[in-house]
């Protein structure tokens, strides 16, 4: 098993006309809003969770399956962010950022690329001064067909 490299996570707010805010900061105080994350290795020891918020709270539902893991990426290297299309798409799901209670917190799965393991999501989520809640099982759920992302899990030991 070799030693993995947690980049810290990037939170992208969006306006709900898909405006870009930018990156989230303290100062930004993005209240309460919703959206998606991706997780993304370098395929070898690096790796890093990407989140899209914006959809507010009490906004329909229906507005989180707006994007695409590519609108996601699009989106991030709009800001700055370039994802490597070489980088491997590990997993996705559903995040939600309540900034006055200092909340994160991730569930659900990406339909083509599964689930991250509960122990991965929480180091990549490790944030200052915000408490993480995670909905995952302790072990990966890798799709059919994505043998290149069950042997990452597999060599890091979350398998």
């Amino acid at each position: 098993m070799e030693d993995l490299v947690y980049s810290p996570p990037l939170l992208v707010r969006v306006e709900a006309e898909f405006g870009i805010f930018g990156p989230i900061t303290k100062s930004a105080n993005p209240e309460h809003c919703r959206g998606k994350y991706v997780v993304y290795s370098d395929g070898e020891n690096k790796v890093r969770l990407y989140g899209m918020l914006w959809v507010k709270a009490g906004d329909d539902d229906e507005k989180l399956t707006l994007f695409s893991h590519k609108k996601i990426k699009d989106t991030l290297e709009k800001v700055g962010e370039t994802v490597d299309i070489n980088e491997l798409l590990l997993s996705g799901g559903m995040i939600t950022l309540d900034d006055p209670a200092r909340t994160i917190r991730v569930f659900g799965r990406s339909t083509t690329r599964g689930r991250a393991p509960k122990a991965l999501l929480e180091r990549l989520l490790a944030v200052p001064d915000h408490r993480v809640e995670i909905s995952a099982e302790e072990s990966a759920l890798v799709i059919p067909g994505q043998e290149g992302v069950r042997e990452w899990y597999g060599r890091h030991g979350f398998l």
